[in-house]
């Protein structure tokens, strides 16, 4: 009689665990199947990589950064929207590699994408895209190129007509003196915050370091930098860039000031060095200084 309780017991006991270990192989799927779920649902997201490029070698300032936004509109759609954002602070020099992640789902297979680049440093915009060329799903996934250009300085509301000559210009904000007498190149310009000199108030000043050749200032609005060589009698700027805010009073004087620049070839000073004058090929008074 024992014996056969005991029997009784065993297979009792050999059932529940049968049932046990399907009761545990149950948990075990139901737990794959949940961590496999959780990762499906995962966001995937892609990495567009390329490089910035411009045309001509310029030194970059630390602390130069640069903004990348990768925008989209649908076919039929004339706004387009920001699918993905990042900013950098570590531009250097060019070519530039960036590389922007973007959410797989947001990146349709039609549609139109454009990747629209930002360069600056501090507050000042050096580089914008050289045009925002179309771009298409297949176009993201290979490395792109993009070209930038320095940002064109917003023309003043008071556009004075092609009628009108150049010198006619100079006369209504800068009135022509004779030609002054040459004075040494470090006495003229060494440790001096030449202020341009007009009718209307203006703020603009061009300031010469003479040890590396470079040149800056402000326009009255935007500050503005460049290279520029000099000799006893000559002087030619170039590589100017310049920031791109649009001051409503100011930007007639300044429009005329940092289009001016690149035409001028000769300087001169007089009245002991406090008075500059920069001339064209033609000996045409373009700007005048006084030194501060």
């Amino acid at each position: 009689m024992h014996y056969a309780l005991l029997t009784v017991l065993v297979d009792k006991v050999r059932l529940n665990m049968k049932k046990l270990y399907w009761v545990l192989i149950a948990i075990v799927i139901a737990v794959a199947l949940a961590e496999g779920y959780a990762l499906y649902q995962i966001p995937k997201s892609e990495t567009i990589k390329g490089v910035l490029n411009y045309d001509s070698s310029i030194e970059i300032k630390p602390g130069t950064s640069f903004k990348l936004s990768l925008e989209s509109r649908e076919q039929g759609e004339s706004k387009f929207a920001i699918l993905a954002a990042s900013e950098s602070n570590d531009f250097t020099q060019f070519p530039q590699h960036f590389s922007l992640p973007v959410l797989s789902k947001s990146l349709a297979n039609v549609g139109i994408y454009q990747l629209r680049v930002k360069v600056t440093h501090q507050q000042d915009v050096l580089f914008v895209n050289k045009g925002l060329l179309p771009l298409t799903r297949a176009d993201l996934k290979q490395p792109l190129n993009i070209d930038l250009q320095i940002p064109v300085i917003p023309r003043a509301k008071i556009i004075i007509t092609p009628s009108v000559a150049p010198t006619a210009i100079v006369e209504e904000i800068i009135q022509p003196t004779p030609m002054p007498i040459l004075l040494d190149v470090d006495k003229l310009l060494a440790n001096k915050r030449w202020l341009l000199q007009t009718k209307e108030s203006s703020e603009a000043y061009i300031i010469f370091d003479m040890k590396k050749q470079y040149a800056f200032g402000s326009g009255g609005c935007n500050k503005f930098q460049g290279g520029y060589q000099v000799d006893q009698s000559t002087i030619v700027f170039n590589q100017f860039i310049a920031s791109s805010k649009y001051c409503e009073q100011l930007m007639e004087v300044e429009t005329y000031f940092l289009s001016a620049l690149p035409k001028v070839t000769n300087w001169l000073v007089k009245e002991e060095g406090e008075t500059l004058y920069f001339y064209d090929d033609n000996k045409q008074l373009l700007l005048q200084f006084s030194a501060k």
